[in-house]
């Protein structure tokens, strides 16, 4: 297409028409001519020519704007005048030079260029005929110069047709551009700005404006601008909050009809858009999402009247209903990802939402120099309600005692549910004393309280408190010391409450227990979850393996191990351990099935990165290479690194499988599996648990699924725990599925249970 070429491709096509007028004029001159040619003066014109094209097709024009070409236009006409001067020239004879000249603006350049530079075509064109004649070609001249209007309309047509293929070809781009943001953008702000300047763009606007509208309280909810300078956003941030009937021809809108308006001034209802905003022209396209107005994109002038095109118009619309869409989904995502960040049993926000808002928090106390206080909460006799009375029993406990901490925090305070009987508050702008005085408060409210179950029941909890910068200078180590603090309460029998102390008890002491001696000795147990295919009749394709310290050393976390040894610069070494139990349990694996090893991105990312010890731990133990797969687990999962990929890279080299843990739940999964071709992705347990009975949520979970079966992956739902969770990733056509209900993880390869012999027999 020709509004595809570039200015260097454009130059050289002007380089090209000056070596060519040059060689013409020169190979002309044998033949007979018109008495009074200047021969000598030809050759110096055909020679400038040549050497002016030359010039021409080896300058940068990349570098320059395209209205730099422009200078060329001049030069043309001066030699094409002298040229016709000296070579006698008459009237129509050289007409075709600058027929050539205008073509080559319209191909160049926007329309209406040609007509700027008329005046200096009609003088380059006249007064050789004058100068030549003695100034007695006056007719002469002036029937010549009728080609000059000729020109014009030769170079306006090239230019119109070029301008509708680009504008063709950039209406395509910004569509495309826009769906990328769809898929790029998940937040209703992000993408909504996003939009906001592509409309700019792609409607060659001014000032582009897009109002958020909340179809519910009918008002103005957000504000998005692009191209609109300080003064303008500041009246328009008048807006916000105010109800639809702020906007003019409500109607239409609500009708879904675009409103256009050429000229402000012609229009009574546009008086204030004129007088207040400076407006001379707009176009106001309704934004419809579900049948619902949820938006106005509105794109104006300020400096200029303008009519919009048919094709304008379609776009405008175009782009309003991909806004539409948009909006859709982004909602959608947004109330999805809420609910996912939300604990089903007692609607506290869940382990996820606590780390995101303790992340957030520790940074702006840093940042405004302010405290922040960490309460963690254990019950003490909660099996004891499971045994006595039932897990029904229990999870109606855990309900109201959910409902007591989110009675007793203040409005900016957190309270969460981070495990299953372990609850977190988090305090902002809070020092420890008026932590612990609140904790102690709860205790003992707790402990009065009737809840619910066995007349003489009262439950007690563990409470262990930590602030921030007095324990602790980053999250993980305000979380560990109000967890350390936490189990030395439940050491000493619990029903109590405990500050952090200020300092470490000791080179490699963390939780009680010696880390380095953890991993000399191997004080790690492997358990095994199985992974049950269910394209195959529910059979077990491999296991996926969790380690966790030996239950004679007490009942810490593998998390705060990990972070214990994170403390220590152990990480590598404890990883390493824990690989060699997993493969040692796992050494009579038959050859079919798969072990999933977990290992974090910091892991895979270490300099010298060599899967030879992975590889050669798994030979040692009788098992093959492509049995093991490299399960890229969630935590402190950040943007996907060239080194990260190129480790994975090398992984797979070896022969080795890889897989992507918990996806959906961190924010660079998506670059992940754009830059790395995985084997296997897990689709995150949040996504998967309760889905079935919500719409929005098991939609949310196809998306996943659909987005993991692009690339290739073989898809796992993980956390199956239901009934109704089996039932729902077996009818949307999960490949595999692994969680508690079909079998919990256990310390043998156990492949008793089959997922779809379940389904046939029905909820037990």
């Amino acid at each position: 297409m020709t509004s595809e070429l570039g200015n260097r491709q454009l130059a050289r096509i002007a380089g090209y028409l000056f070596v060519a007028s040059g060689v013409l004029s020169a190979l002309a001159l044998p033949l007979p001519q018109l008495p009074g040619i200047n021969r000598p003066m030809v050759v110096v014109l055909s020679a400038a020519a040549a050497l002016v094209g030359g010039i021409t097709y080896v300058l940068p024009w990349d570098r320059w704007p395209r209205e730099a070409s422009l200078l060329l236009l001049p030069i043309a006409f001066l030699i094409i005048a002298l040229g016709n001067n000296f070579g006698s020239a008459r009237s129509y004879s050289y007409s075709v030079f600058f027929v050539v000249a205008f073509a080559w603006v319209g191909l160049a350049h926007p329309r209406w260029t040609s007509v700027k530079f008329a005046p200096v075509a009609a003088v380059a064109y006249v007064w050789p005929i004058l100068y030549r004649s003695h100034g007695a070609g006056w007719a002469d001249a002036a029937a010549g110069a009728l080609a000059i209007p000729v020109c014009i309309v030769v170079a306006e047509i090239i230019a119109w047709v070029v301008d509708g293929e680009r504008r063709m070809r950039e209406s395509a781009q910004s569509l495309a551009r826009i769906s990328r943001s769809l898929a790029r953008h998940l937040s209703v702000r992000a993408l909504s700005q996003s939009l906001v300047d592509e409309a700019r763009v792609a409607l060659e606007t001014e000032h582009s404006i897009l109002f958020q509208l909340d179809p519910e309280t009918k008002t103005v909810a957000a504000l998005y601008t692009s191209g609109v300078d300080k003064r303008f956003i500041e009246v328009l941030q008048q807006l916000r909050g105010l109800s639809y009937e702020t906007f003019a021809r409500l109607d239409t809108l609500l009708a879904g009809q675009t409103i256009i308006v050429e000229d402000t001034a012609s229009s009574a209802d546009d008086d204030d858009l004129r007088v207040r905003y400076r407006v001379k022209s707009h176009i106001q396209v309704p934004v419809i999402a579900q049948g619902e107005l949820v938006g106005l994109l509105w794109c104006c002038e300020s400096s200029r009247k303008r009519r919009y095109t048919p094709d304008e118009i379609e776009l405008a619309d175009a782009i309003a209903g991909q806004m539409g869409a948009a909006f859709q989904n982004a909602r959608l995502y947004e109330k999805t990802l809420e609910a996912a960040r939300q604990d089903s049993m007692t609607s506290l926000g869940n382990r996820r939402a606590f780390h995101e808002r303790l992340e957030s928090e520790v940074e702006r106390a840093r940042r405004h120099r302010r405290t922040l206080s960490l309460v963690l909460l254990d019950t003490d006799t909660l099996k004891n309600v499971n045994d006595q009375w039932g897990h029904l029993a229990g999870d109606r406990v855990l309900g109201r005692l959910a409902t007591l901490l989110d009675r007793q925090r203040r409005t900016e305070d957190g309270a969460y549910r981070i495990g299953g009987d372990e609850f977190a508050m988090i305090l902002p702008e809070t020092p420890s004393s008026g932590a612990s005085i609140l904790a102690e408060r709860l205790r003992r409210r707790i402990q009065r309280e009737r809840l619910g179950v066995g007349e003489d029941l009262h439950l007690t909890v563990s409470v262990g408190v930590s602030s921030f910068p007095e324990h602790a200078v980053n999250a993980d180590e305000l979380f560990e010391r109000a967890d350390s603090a936490l189990y030395e309460v439940k050491r000493s029998g619990g029903n109590a409450v405990a500050i952090a102390s200020a300092r470490d008890a000791g080179p490699g002491m963390k939780y009680g227990i010696d880390v380095r001696k953890v991993i000399e000795e191997g004080q790690i147990v492997a358990v095994y979850q199985p992974i049950f295919d269910l394209t195959s009749g529910g059979t077990v394709m491999g296991y996926e393996t969790f380690c966790r310290l030996d239950p004679a050393l007490g009942p810490t976390p593998t998390p705060s191990l990990f972070r214990a040894a994170g403390t220590l610069g152990l990480v590598a070494a404890l990883d390493r351990r824990c690989r060699a139990v997993a493969v040692r349990g796992a050494s009579a694996m038959p050859h079919d099935k798969e072990l999933f090893l977990n290992m974090s991105p910091a892991a895979l990312e270490v300099d010298g990165f060599d899967p030879v010890e992975i590889t050669g731990v798994i030979e040692s133990h009788g098992l093959r290479r492509d049995q093991i797969v490299i399960e890229v687990i969630e935590q402190e999962r950040s943007a996907a690194s060239k080194r990260l990929a190129q480790n994975l890279k090398l992984c797979r080299d070896a022969g080795l499988k890889i897989a992507l843990d918990d996806f959906g739940a961190a924010s660079a999964d998506l670059d992940l599996l754009a830059l790395i071709a995985f084997d296997y992705v897990k689709i995150d347990m949040s996504f998967v648990q309760g889905a079935n009975g919500i719409e929005t949520r098991r939609r949310l979970l196809q998306s996943l699924q659909n987005v993991a079966n692009g690339v290739g992956a073989y898809v796992v739902a993980e956390g199956i725990e239901t009934f109704d969770d089996l039932k729902l990733v077996n009818d949307l056509g999960f490949h595999a599925a692994q969680g508690f209900f079909l079998r919990a993880p256990g310390a043998t390869l156990d492949e008793t249970a089959r997922p779809l012999d379940l389904l046939k027999v029905g909820e037990p």
